[in-house]
């Protein structure tokens, strides 16, 4: 038996998805077979790979950095950074997918995500008065 092999690569932003038409094997992989005789057809189908966007909230005063901008491809996992202003400090992240006191807060995209950085005023030096 005779066959040809056929392959499927996908642009950027899409993925082989299955393939149509008279393939001898699975239509799961972008590699397949069709047997040389006769007319066939065969038909590679690709699907768009999933953007998502991460909004980032702030409660009181400093900034966060998101790694690469604000929109991702599906499964991307982004790391997440806070810098407390002077005279507050970083608290806690709220919608992160890593623990509380990981040292690399972090999202994974697999739809629209909305995370916050929680900031605490730095307490102020208490001096106790004295009698003079």
């Amino acid at each position: 038996v005779k066959f040809w092999e056929v392959s499927a690569h996908a642009n950027s932003d899409y993925e082989f998805d299955h393939w149509e038409g008279d393939v001898i094997w699975g239509a799961t992989t972008n590699r397949n077979h069709v047997l040389r005789y006769g007319s066939k057809s065969v038909t590679a189908v690709f699907r768009q790979i999933p953007r998502y966007t991460l909004t980032v909230n702030i409660v009181g005063q400093g900034s966060a950095n998101v790694a690469s901008g604000t929109t991702f491809v599906e499964g991307t996992k982004v790391y997440l950074s806070a810098n407390a202003a002077s005279g507050w400090e970083f608290d806690h992240w709220e919608g992160v997918d890593s623990h509380i006191g990981d040292s690399d807060p972090h999202v994974h995209m697999t739809s629209n995500r909305t995370v916050t950085a929680y900031f605490t005023p730095t307490s102020a030096p208490r001096f106790a008065a004295r009698p003079v």
